[in-house]
């Protein structure tokens, strides 16, 4: 069995960006990436955030380390300091409306290194299909 600090989460999803924005075909994903970024930085200003390139486009990056400081059940006792090593990468879809986001974090210092490779492993593989942006939404729905 793996202990607390070993373990890893790993998520990918796509979700769907709120707002009516400008067209598609308007909006470069390096432009969105950017401005991605940026929205990131004043709520994460310790964080490394930066746009990553990956085969499929590029993205918005954001690396942190810290720990999370857990109350014991004792008052009187310093909190449980459990490490935390994560990436998140926000990947725009061709069409600008989705947005692939891909989330990896553990408490596991001594296997960040790994699990980071994977990571980057995985978003190397991502491919949308056609090159047409705009026939994106319809590629995702059938």
């Amino acid at each position: 069995m793996l202990e607390q600090t070993q373990r890893a989460g790993l998520v990918l999803a796509l979700t769907a960006l709120a707002g009516d924005g400008p067209e598609p075909a308007s909006i470069a994903s390096t432009a969105l990436s950017e401005s991605l970024a940026e929205r990131l930085r004043p709520d994460r200003p310790a964080a490394d955030i930066r746009i990553v390139d990956v085969p499929a486009d590029p993205a918005a990056a954001l690396i942190e380390t810290g720990e999370y400081r857990l109350p014991r059940d004792d008052p009187d006792a310093e909190p449980l300091l459990v490490p935390l090593c994560r990436v998140q990468v926000f990947l725009p879809a061709p069409d600008c409306r989705h947005l692939v986001v891909l989330d990896v974090s553990t408490g596991s210092v001594e296997h960040w290194e790994r699990l980071a490779a994977l990571a980057v492993d995985l978003l190397h593989s991502i491919k949308f299909l056609g090159t047409d942006r705009s026939g994106f939404t319809e590629e995702l729905a059938s």
